[in-house]
C-alpha cells in the first residue's frame, strides 16, 4: 500500500521521536510544556510549505503531524522546525527521528491512538492525549478537512479496538506499571509510606493503584496546598505543600513524581539529606513525569535507588507477550477501521470534479430557465413551479450516472488522469 495515496496532491505525513527511538533525556528536551504547543502551532503555520499541522506531545513521544505538497522534504522542515523552536541542536536527535507518509503515516496514528505503540500496551490515556492534540489544535486552526478526518477515524477506530478486545487488560497505564514495580522492589506496601509529588489526573491514577496495593500510608505533595489537600482526601492521605518536602521526604519508602514542572522536583542534595536522616534505609524512586522531576544524579546516593519511564520496558515486555493473541485482535479491528478512512480519503480525489459537474449542470439548467423566462411567466403559477421542478429532477438525473461512475473510479489507480477526463469533457475548471 506504498504508493497507493500518494497520486493525491496533498499528504500526510508524521515526523516523531519516542520511547523506542531516544531515551527520557533526549525526549525531555523536545517536549512541549503546557501552553507551549498553541505557540508552535502558530509558528509552524507560518511556514509556506505545510498546509495542516498538529502536535502530539506525551511523557513517550513527540510527533509533529502534517499536511504538505512535498513529504520529500517533511523531516527537514520538522528537525528544523524543533531544533529551532526547542534551541536544541538537531544533530543531537536528527537520526532519532522517525518518518511516515500517506499510508504509513495513518498506520502509525490508529496504532498510537488505539494504545499499541505505546510503552504500555494497550494503555488507555493515550487515546485522551490524542483526542487533546487534535482539540488543541482545531482550536488554533491548524487543521482542516484531511487532519480533521484522520484523527476523528483514529479515534472511532481505538474506540472500537478498547469495546471489543481485551488489549486493555491488566496493566493500564504508565502509573499502574509504576506502582507494579514499586511492589516488586519493596515487597508488600501495608506497612509502607509513599509519597506522591504532583496532583494532576497521572498522579490520581498512581494513587488509586497505591491505595489497591494496601499501601500503609500516602503523602501526597503538590505546589498548590489546595490540589494536594484534594487528592489527599480522595484517597485518606497527608496534603504537604512542596515546600514541605525536605520535612517529609525522609518517611517515604517509596516516591513517585508527576507534574509537570519545567525543572527539578527533586535534586541530589534534599535526598542525601533525607537518605541520612532514613539511617540509609532505601527509598525508591519512580520519575514518571515528562521532563522529569528528578535530578538523575540522585541515582548516585547511596540506597537511593531511581527508576524512569525508560525503566519500566522489563514489566511492560512481559505484558506484550500475554497480551500477544489480543493484539492480532486490536490489529485486526483497526484494519477494517483504516480501510473506512482510506474509502473516505480516495473519494476525495474525485470529490472536486463531482461538485464542479454539479455547479456545471446547475448553471446550464439557469440559463436555459432565464433564456425561456418571458415565455414561462406568462404561465400560471402552478405550471410555472412544475417547469422548475422538472428542469432540478432533470439536471439530477442527469448527473446520477457521472457521479456514480466518479465515486467508482475514486479506488482505481488511474483515478486522477480519469478526472482530468471528466474536466476537459465538460470544460470543468482544473482542480
Amino acid at each position: 500500500m506504498a504508493t497507493e495515496l500518494q497520486t493525491s496532491i496533498r499528504h500526510v505525513a508524521v515526523v516523531g521521536i519516542n520511547h523506542t527511538t531516544s531515551d527520557a533525556r533526549l525526549r525531555d528536551r523536545l517536549l512541549f510544556a503546557d501552553g507551549s504547543i498553541e505557540a508552535a502551532l502558530q509558528r509552524m503555520q507560518t511556514t509556506p510549505q505545510l498546509d495542516e499541522c498538529l502536535i502530539l506531545s506525551t511523557c513517550n513521544r513527540v510527533e509533529v503531524y502534517i499536511v504538505l505538497q512535498n513529504p520529500d522534504n517533511a523531516v527537514q522542515l520538522i528537525s528544523d522546525f524543533l531544533a529551532g523552536f526547542h534551541s536544541v541542536s538537531s544533530a543531537e536527535f536528527g537520526n532519532r527521528l522517525y518518518f511516515y507518509r500517506c499510508e504509513e503515516a495513518v498506520d502509525h496514528l490508529f496504532n498510537v491512538a488505539a494504545g499499541l505503540d505505546s510503552l504500555v500496551i494497550g494503555e488507555y490515556q493515550i487515546l485522551g492525549q490524542v483526542k487533546g492534540a487534535h482539540q488543541r489544535a482545531c482550536a488554533s486552526g491548524s487543521t482542516s478537512a484531511m487532519l480533521n478526518k484522520l484523527f476523528q477515524f483514529a479515534v472511532e477506530a481505538a474506540k472500537r479496538v478498547r469495546n471489543e478486545s481485551d488489549i486493555g487488560a491488566g496493566l493500564l497505564s504508565v502509573a499502574s506499571v509504576a506502582v507494579d514495580l514499586a511492589r516488586k522492589v519493596v515487597g508488600t506496601l501495608d506497612h509502607r509510606t509513599a509519597l506522591i509529588i504532583g496532583a494532576g489526573k497521572m498522579s490520581e491514577i498512581t494513587a488509586q493503584h497505591l491505595v489497591c496495593n494496601n499501601i500503609g500510608h500516602l503523602i501526597c505533595a503538590n505546589r498548590t496546598r489546595h490540589k494536594a489537600e484534594q487528592t489527599a482526601r480522595q484517597f485518606c492521605g497527608m496534603p504537604i505543600g512542596l515546600d514541605e518536602l525536605d520535612d517529609h521526604l525522609h518517611r517515604a519508602d517509596i516516591v513517585v513524581t508527576a507534574t509537570g514542572a519545567s525543572g527539578y522536583v527533586l535534586k541530589k542534595d534534599s535526598v542525601r539529606k533525607a537518605m541520612n536522616r532514613r539511617k540509609n534505609d532505601p527509598t525508591f524512586f519512580i520519575d514518571i513525569a515528562a521532563p522529569r522531576d528528578i535530578d538523575p544524579e540522585v541515582a548516585n546516593v547511596y540506597n537511593a535507588f531511581l527508576y524512569s519511564i525508560d525503566d519500566l520496558s522489563a514489566i511492560v515486555n512481559k505484558t506484550v507477550n500475554r497480551r500477544s493473541s489480543e493484539i492480532a485482535k486490536a490489529r485486526a479491528l483497526l484494519q477494517e477501521e483504516k480501510q473506512k478512512y482510506f474509502e473516505w480519503y480516495r473519494a476525495q480525489r474525485v470529490v472536486p470534479a463531482m461538485v464542479d459537474l454539479r455547479s456545471e449542470f446547475e448553471h446550464l439548467c439557469e440559463v436555459e430557465l432565464a433564456r425561456y423566462a418571458s415565455s414561462i411567466e406568462q404561465l400560471p403559477e402552478d405550471a410555472r413551479q412544475t417547469i422548475r421542478q422538472f428542469a432540478s429532477s432533470l439536471t439530477k438525473s442527469f448527473l446520477r450516472t457521472p457521479t456514480k461512475v466518479l465515486k467508482a473510479k475514486s479506488a482505481d489507480a488511474d483515478a486522477a488522469e480519469f478526472v482530468r477526463v471528466v474536466q476537459q469533457l465538460f470544460s470543468l475548471t482544473k482542480v
